[in-house]
């Protein structure tokens, strides 16, 4: 109930907690979090609409993000995944479910929400959880449609939107 990540050993033993108790440490209501190739932890601060970046010793190093639903603001993160490049990947409650990419820093790269994604139903998408491999897949589970593992690489064109590769159907959508 203290609001932190913590870390045990294989006997159950903490180890280490992430987050502080009070400043821009405190976490409110972490919903998620992933620890990175560069030793930093990236926490869903779904309380204060954030991602919180730690050290590999749990010190705070910085956050980016706050509520709202433009580009740059973030609505209840609930999911985030870290690929090899350290681009960082988060599901907010933005549009039925938003997908926004993050450089190392916190610097927004790129967006889609469920309501851009085009073919393939004519239902109303909820995108609802996410993760991401090492190579910057994104899987996603559609609640809205009943399926799971919806999987694209996403790339920007040169407005700053999605170009999505669905790996099922080899079709491009742009969003």
């Amino acid at each position: 109930g203290d609001n932190r990540v913590v870390v045990l050993d294989r006997k159950r033993a903490t180890q280490l907690k992430v987050g502080g108790t009070r400043g821009a440490a405190k976490l409110s209501s972490p919903a998620a979090f992933v620890y990175s190739d560069n030793d930093r932890f990236y926490i869903a601060d779904k309380g204060r609409d954030r991602i919180a970046v730690f050290g590999r010793d749990g010190i705070f190093l910085f956050a980016f993000g706050r509520h709202g639903a433009d580009s740059q603001l973030l609505n209840s993160p609930t999911q985030v995944g870290v690929d090899a490049e350290e681009k960082i990947y988060v599901l907010d409650r933005s549009d039925g479910g938003r997908v926004s990419v993050f450089d190392s820093k916190g610097v927004l790269l790129g967006q889609m929400s469920a309501k851009n994604i085009k073919g393939g139903t004519e239902r109303t998408r909820s995108l609802t959880a996410m993760a991401v491999d090492r190579q910057g897949r994104l899987f996603v589970a559609d609640s809205g449609n009943g399926t799971a593992g919806l999987v694209f690489t996403p790339q920007f064109d040169q407005q700053g939107g999605y170009v999505v590769v669905f790996a099922a159907s080899d079709r491009k959508s742009v969003v």
